[in-house]
Protein backbone atom coordinates (compact mmCIF):
# COMPACT_ATOMS: atom_id res chain seq x y z
CA UNK A 1 0.00 0.00 0.00
CA UNK A 2 3.09 2.53 1.18
CA UNK A 3 4.22 1.58 -2.69
CA UNK A 4 0.99 2.05 -4.37
CA UNK A 5 0.24 5.42 -2.43
CA UNK A 6 4.02 6.70 -2.95
CA UNK A 7 3.79 5.88 -6.83
CA UNK A 8 0.68 7.62 -7.51
CA UNK A 9 2.31 10.82 -5.75
CA UNK A 10 5.10 10.86 -8.24
CA UNK A 11 8.12 8.83 -6.18
CA UNK A 12 9.87 6.49 -8.78
CA UNK A 13 12.05 4.48 -6.42
CA UNK A 14 12.03 3.72 -3.24
CA UNK A 15 15.19 2.30 -0.58
CA UNK A 16 15.40 0.29 2.36
CA UNK A 17 17.92 -1.80 3.94
CA UNK A 18 17.93 -4.94 5.75
CA UNK A 19 20.22 -8.17 6.85
CA UNK A 20 19.37 -10.61 4.75
CA UNK A 21 17.77 -13.46 6.41
CA UNK A 22 15.58 -11.26 8.43
CA UNK A 23 11.75 -10.91 8.88
CA UNK A 24 12.39 -7.32 7.49
CA UNK A 25 14.41 -8.62 4.72
CA UNK A 26 11.89 -11.39 3.16
CA UNK A 27 8.55 -8.22 4.04
CA UNK A 28 10.71 -5.93 1.55
CA UNK A 29 11.29 -8.77 -1.22
CA UNK A 30 7.96 -9.99 -0.82
CA UNK A 31 6.78 -6.29 -1.89
CA UNK A 32 9.13 -6.28 -4.56
CA UNK A 33 12.45 -4.63 -3.37
CA UNK A 34 15.18 -6.48 -5.60
CA UNK A 35 18.90 -5.65 -3.82
CA UNK A 36 21.29 -3.98 -5.65
CA UNK A 37 24.41 -3.89 -2.85
CA UNK A 38 25.52 -4.94 0.24
CA UNK A 39 26.94 -2.52 2.70
CA UNK A 40 28.79 -3.15 5.72
CA UNK A 41 29.27 -0.52 8.77
CA UNK A 42 32.27 -0.30 10.36
CA UNK A 43 32.25 1.34 14.09
CA UNK A 44 35.56 2.69 16.43
CA UNK A 45 35.18 4.37 19.52
CA UNK A 46 39.33 5.82 19.37
CA UNK A 47 40.30 4.98 15.77
CA UNK A 48 43.63 4.85 15.20
CA UNK A 49 45.47 6.96 12.26
CA UNK A 50 48.61 5.83 10.44
CA UNK A 51 50.26 9.29 9.97
CA UNK A 52 49.99 8.63 5.71
CA UNK A 53 50.76 11.98 4.07
CA UNK A 54 48.60 13.05 1.22
CA UNK A 55 47.47 16.61 -0.24
CA UNK A 56 43.72 17.08 0.36
CA UNK A 57 41.80 20.13 0.43
CA UNK A 58 37.86 20.72 1.85
CA UNK A 59 35.14 20.53 -0.14
CA UNK A 60 34.07 23.74 -1.91
CA UNK A 61 30.72 24.64 -3.82
CA UNK A 62 32.52 24.01 -6.86
CA UNK A 63 33.57 20.27 -6.81
CA UNK A 64 29.86 18.60 -6.67
CA UNK A 65 29.91 18.28 -10.76
CA UNK A 66 33.77 16.81 -10.10
CA UNK A 67 32.73 14.44 -7.31
CA UNK A 68 30.30 13.36 -9.14
CA UNK A 69 32.26 11.51 -11.98
CA UNK A 70 34.15 10.37 -9.56
CA UNK A 71 31.23 8.62 -7.59
CA UNK A 72 30.58 7.79 -11.64
CA UNK A 73 33.67 6.32 -12.01
CA UNK A 74 34.29 4.27 -8.85
CA UNK A 75 30.34 2.23 -8.53
CA UNK A 76 29.35 -0.78 -10.87
CA UNK A 77 26.78 -0.01 -13.32
CA UNK A 78 24.04 -1.83 -11.58
CA UNK A 79 24.09 0.78 -8.56
CA UNK A 80 24.53 3.66 -11.10
CA UNK A 81 21.00 2.56 -12.30
CA UNK A 82 19.44 2.16 -9.02
CA UNK A 83 20.84 4.90 -7.39
CA UNK A 84 20.55 7.68 -10.72
CA UNK A 85 22.43 10.20 -8.40
CA UNK A 86 22.62 13.91 -9.57
CA UNK A 87 25.26 15.77 -8.97
CA UNK A 88 22.79 17.51 -6.34
CA UNK A 89 23.80 15.02 -4.08
CA UNK A 90 26.71 16.19 -2.96
CA UNK A 91 26.22 19.68 -2.20
CA UNK A 92 27.05 20.38 1.01
CA UNK A 93 25.93 23.79 0.59
CA UNK A 94 22.56 23.04 2.81
CA UNK A 95 24.22 21.36 5.97
CA UNK A 96 25.63 24.48 6.82
CA UNK A 97 21.77 26.23 7.74
CA UNK A 98 21.22 26.62 11.29
CA UNK A 99 20.61 23.37 13.34
CA UNK A 100 21.29 21.09 10.55
CA UNK A 101 23.90 18.35 10.86
CA UNK A 102 27.32 19.52 10.03
CA UNK A 103 28.63 17.97 6.74
CA UNK A 104 31.89 18.72 5.06
CA UNK A 105 33.78 17.03 2.49
CA UNK A 106 37.63 16.19 1.70
CA UNK A 107 39.41 15.67 -1.78
CA UNK A 108 42.97 14.61 -3.16
CA UNK A 109 43.60 15.65 -7.16
CA UNK A 110 45.35 14.00 -9.53
CA UNK A 111 46.08 14.76 -13.30
CA UNK A 112 42.28 13.11 -14.20
CA UNK A 113 40.50 15.30 -11.69
CA UNK A 114 38.96 14.35 -8.15
CA UNK A 115 41.17 11.21 -7.50
CA UNK A 116 39.10 10.16 -3.81
CA UNK A 117 36.52 12.08 -1.55
CA UNK A 118 35.78 11.60 2.37
CA UNK A 119 32.41 12.82 3.73
CA UNK A 120 31.74 13.31 7.02
CA UNK A 121 28.46 13.80 9.14
CA UNK A 122 29.39 15.00 12.51
CA UNK A 123 26.43 14.91 15.51
CA UNK A 124 28.27 16.01 18.27
CA UNK A 125 30.62 13.45 19.12
CA UNK A 126 29.57 10.88 16.78
CA UNK A 127 30.84 10.80 13.12
CA UNK A 128 29.92 8.92 10.13
CA UNK A 129 32.32 8.74 7.53
CA UNK A 130 31.88 8.24 3.21
CA UNK A 131 34.62 7.36 1.33
CA UNK A 132 34.55 6.80 -2.48
CA UNK A 133 37.58 6.08 -4.62
CA UNK A 134 37.52 4.57 -8.05
CA UNK A 135 39.23 0.65 -8.59
CA UNK A 136 42.47 0.19 -8.41
CA UNK A 137 42.70 3.59 -6.36
CA UNK A 138 42.59 1.79 -2.94
CA UNK A 139 46.04 3.62 -1.85
CA UNK A 140 44.90 7.03 -2.50
CA UNK A 141 41.16 6.17 -0.88
CA UNK A 142 42.79 5.15 2.63
CA UNK A 143 45.61 7.93 2.48
CA UNK A 144 42.54 10.59 2.27
CA UNK A 145 40.94 8.60 4.39
CA UNK A 146 43.52 8.35 7.36
CA UNK A 147 44.68 12.58 7.05
CA UNK A 148 40.65 13.13 7.66
CA UNK A 149 40.70 10.85 11.13
CA UNK A 150 43.72 13.13 11.87
CA UNK A 151 41.94 15.91 11.49
CA UNK A 152 38.63 15.22 13.23
CA UNK A 153 40.99 13.90 16.04
CA UNK A 154 42.90 17.42 16.03
CA UNK A 155 39.47 19.25 15.70
CA UNK A 156 36.57 17.45 17.03
CA UNK A 157 35.56 15.12 20.15
CA UNK A 158 35.40 11.98 19.21
CA UNK A 159 32.91 9.41 20.68
CA UNK A 160 32.29 6.92 18.06
CA UNK A 161 33.20 7.18 14.23
CA UNK A 162 31.27 5.09 11.40
CA UNK A 163 32.05 4.10 8.31
CA UNK A 164 29.97 2.83 5.50
CA UNK A 165 31.57 0.68 3.22
CA UNK A 166 29.81 -1.08 0.35
CA UNK A 167 30.61 -4.75 -1.24
CA UNK A 168 32.27 -3.52 -4.32
CA UNK A 169 35.21 -1.32 -1.54
CA UNK A 170 36.18 -4.46 0.20
CA UNK A 171 39.63 -3.33 -0.95
CA UNK A 172 39.95 -0.92 1.36
CA UNK A 173 39.07 -3.31 4.85
CA UNK A 174 42.58 -4.34 5.49
CA UNK A 175 43.23 -0.50 6.16
CA UNK A 176 40.07 0.03 8.38
CA UNK A 177 41.58 -2.59 10.88
CA UNK A 178 44.64 -1.25 10.51
CA UNK A 179 43.21 2.00 11.95
CA UNK A 180 41.07 0.24 15.03
CA UNK A 181 37.56 -0.50 12.51
CA UNK A 182 35.85 -3.28 13.33
CA UNK A 183 32.47 -4.94 11.10
CA UNK A 184 29.21 -4.15 13.25
CA UNK A 185 26.71 -4.36 11.17
CA UNK A 186 25.97 -5.77 7.58
CA UNK A 187 22.99 -5.22 5.20
CA UNK A 188 22.05 -5.30 1.94
CA UNK A 189 20.50 -2.31 0.08
CA UNK A 190 17.69 -2.80 -2.05
CA UNK A 191 15.25 -0.72 -4.27
CA UNK A 192 12.12 -0.60 -5.90
CA UNK A 193 10.72 0.46 -9.01
CA UNK A 194 7.28 2.31 -9.17
CA UNK A 195 4.68 2.36 -11.70
CA UNK A 196 1.85 4.82 -11.99
CA UNK A 197 -1.52 4.08 -13.09
CA UNK A 198 -2.66 6.05 -15.94
CA UNK A 199 -5.86 6.24 -18.30
CA UNK A 200 -5.66 4.67 -21.79
CA UNK A 201 -6.90 6.38 -24.42
CA UNK A 202 -9.09 4.53 -27.19
CA UNK A 203 -9.65 5.35 -30.76
CA UNK A 204 -12.57 3.99 -32.14
CA UNK A 205 -12.43 3.26 -35.40
CA UNK A 206 -15.24 4.58 -38.04
CA UNK A 207 -16.81 1.80 -40.22
CA UNK A 208 -16.55 2.74 -43.58
CA UNK A 209 -17.84 1.44 -47.02
CA UNK A 210 -15.30 -0.41 -49.61
CA UNK A 211 -16.34 -1.72 -52.40
CA UNK A 212 -14.45 -4.82 -53.15
CA UNK A 213 -14.18 -5.52 -57.15
CA UNK A 214 -14.05 -9.16 -58.57
CA UNK A 215 -11.70 -11.64 -57.35
CA UNK A 216 -8.39 -12.57 -59.76
CA UNK A 217 -7.22 -15.90 -60.87
CA UNK A 218 -3.85 -16.53 -59.23
CA UNK A 219 -0.98 -15.75 -61.82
Amino acid sequence: AGVRQAGMNGVKRLYAQATAGTTAYIALRGAGFAPYSTETIYVADSPRTLGAEVSMREQEPADTWAIHQLYNASVPRDVLYAEALTSHAWDIANSRRPGAQHLCGWLTEDHSGVGAYVRVTSVGGAHGIEVTFPPNAVKQGSALLDAVLRKLRLEKRINRVYISIRGYQREIEPTLARLGFAPGLTQELLVRYTAVQIRAVTAEASLQHIELGDRVPSQ
